[in-house]
């Protein structure tokens, strides 16, 4: 039906008008000498085909050929076949058709080409997200991804490439350079995208895809209609003739492109600063670790909250000194979270290998527990998980404060297992808040108590407990990380009263402000 529609547009009596038109525009060409008689028909048999039955099935063959094929480089994440779906793709051809029929002043041309694109497109989305469907397991690659992001360099590719595209077409001694042209203004791959994240359900990135596609398409129109007017693919005389025809669909024309060049250069423009702000943080995280021996594994920035993940065997600097030095980049009320996954290397060798008959946790327990003595309160640590990839070896323990690893441990670790190791800690907090029937204000002291633990920096000062409120005296040298465990512990005991946990410095005045952080090896 739709071939049929497209037909009877531009059928036996539609065909003898259209004919008429393309006549009358060369001979309205005799008179610009840009073009001979002969290069002008062949011009406008390229850009304006006939468009019969067998021709419209051939272009959408070639548009479903095009699509599978896109589809299928861009779940397998490969560049390569994606770049062949681009040389195959038929749609350009319509495309600058519609820019020419613009060009020349011919409405019934205009509505063929557009018939046609807007068919194509509704197809193409349609199959994307069946062929989609039809895989299921497929991840979102950086293949998709990259294109439901574009920017103003995307619309600055299409303009140029869609000037390309033209002049090529319009001076026959160039077109060898149209599979390049199809490369670089992908028009395709975009539709691909749309269909195949719809089907994944992210209707955000298809909006972000099919800006992409409307980018480039009104680009390659309005640069192609420039061309001809340039090159003399129209002639003067038509374009006198025409003039309020081609006028009026170019106004049309120019604010579209205005409706997508605006949110692509605000897209520009957010993602250098957003670079830019990233850049800064990552200078003073370099000078808040201060030579430290230190990884960053991945700094995330939200508005005025940044997450550092760190990792390597010393130990990091207080989370609130690195939230001052990032007032006025990320905002004036920084939140700075740290978290910290300590490692510590050893390599040992041993003349017997260990028993392999018994598990993982059995032969390396004993070292554990040797080592969870060393932490002051060991009874209360205990190792939920082992781990052994090769030479790394992850250890889980839960317990009420960070455990450090020592060079000691590593090397009985690698004694035990008969092989070099390193060694990964991953902790997890525990404040036991169920200890039997204890007065409110004792419940308070034990839990802040095990929260304090051995360490010497902090004391308790007070801790007193109503019907409605919860609050407890700390003080401290310096800023003591890992805070809002102690909040935490103290909410959950005390559901339904306020906490309040107030600190005072014991170097300066009263400590203020709405940093958090945590100095620990946290993971999940």
């Amino acid at each position: 039906m739709v071939l049929d529609g497209l037909e009877e547009s531009e059928g036996t009596s539609g065909g003898d008008s259209a004919d008429t038109e393309i006549e009358e525009v060369l001979a309205e060409g005799l008179h610009d000498t840009r073009f001979t008689p002969a290069e002008r028909r062949r011009v406008m048999e390229r850009l304006l085909p006939e468009g019969d039955r067998h021709s419209l099935l051939r272009f959408f063959i070639m548009q479903v050929l095009s699509v599978t094929i896109a589809v299928m480089g861009l779940t397998a994440n490969s560049a390569a076949v994606v770049i062949g779906a681009m040389l195959i793709a038929p749609l350009m051809t319509p495309i600058v058709g519609f820019a020419a029929a613009t060009a020349l002043g011919l409405p019934r041309r205009m509505v063929r080409s557009s018939i046609q694109v807007l068919v194509a497109v509704v197809v193409s989305i349609g199959l994307a997200a069946l062929l989609a469907a039809w895989q299921s397991n497929f991840e979102l690659s950086s293949e998709i991804l990259s294109r439901t992001s574009p920017d103003a360099r995307d619309l600055i590719v299409a303009i140029a490439a869609g000037a390309a595209g033209a002049y090529a077409v319009a001076r026959e001694d160039l077109s060898s350079s149209l599979p390049g042209v199809a490369v670089a203004v992908a028009l395709v791959p975009p539709l691909a995208t749309v269909g195949v994240v719809i089907e994944a359900g992210r209707l955000d990135l298809a909006s972000g895809a099919m800006l992409l596609f409307l980018a480039n398409m009104v680009a390659i129109i309005i640069t192609s209609m420039v061309v001809f007017f340039a090159t003399g693919v129209v002639p003067t005389l038509r374009l006198a003739a025409r003039h309020r025809v081609i006028t009026g669909v170019s106004v049309a024309l120019v604010a579209a492109f205005f409706a997508v060049g605006i949110p692509l250069t605000t897209r520009s423009v957010a993602a250098s600063k957003s670079a830019q702000t990233e850049a800064e943080v990552r200078g003073v995280v370099s000078d808040w670790l201060g030579g430290r021996s230190l990884e960053i594994l991945e700094l995330t920035i939200d508005g005025d909250e940044v997450t550092l993940d760190l990792a390597g065997p010393d130990e990091p600097p207080r989370p609130f000194l690195l939230a001052r030095d990032l007032v006025g980049i990320v905002g004036p009320d920084p939140v700075v979270d740290v978290r910290w996954l300590q490692v510590a290397t050893g390599t040992a060798s041993a003349d017997d290998a260990p028993a392999q008959s018994l598990t993982l946790r059995e032969r390396i327990g004993p070292a554990v527990l040797d080592w969870f003595s060393e932490q002051g309160d060991g009874g209360r640590y205990e190792l939920t998980g082992a781990e052994l990839n090769g030479s790394s070896l992850d250890l889980d323990v839960v317990g009420p404060e960070a455990p450090i690893p020592t060079d000691d441990l590593t090397r009985q670790l690698a004694e035990v297992l008969g092989r070099p190791v390193t060694v990964a800690v991953r902790w997890i907090p525990v404040l036991d808040v169920n200890s039997g029937q204890l007065s409110p204000e004792e419940e308070a002291t034990r839990i802040t108590g095990d929260w304090i633990g051995p360490r010497t920096s902090v004391s308790l000062v007070g801790v007193r407990v109503t019907e409605a409120d919860v609050i407890v005296d700390l003080a401290a040298v310096g800023d003591p990380l890992g805070l809002s465990r102690l909040n935490d512990a103290l909410e959950h005991q005390f559901a339904g009263r306020d906490v309040t946990v107030r600190l005072t410095s014991l170097e300066s005045a009263p400590v203020t402000g709405t940093v958090t952080g945590v100095d620990v090896a946290e993971l999940g």
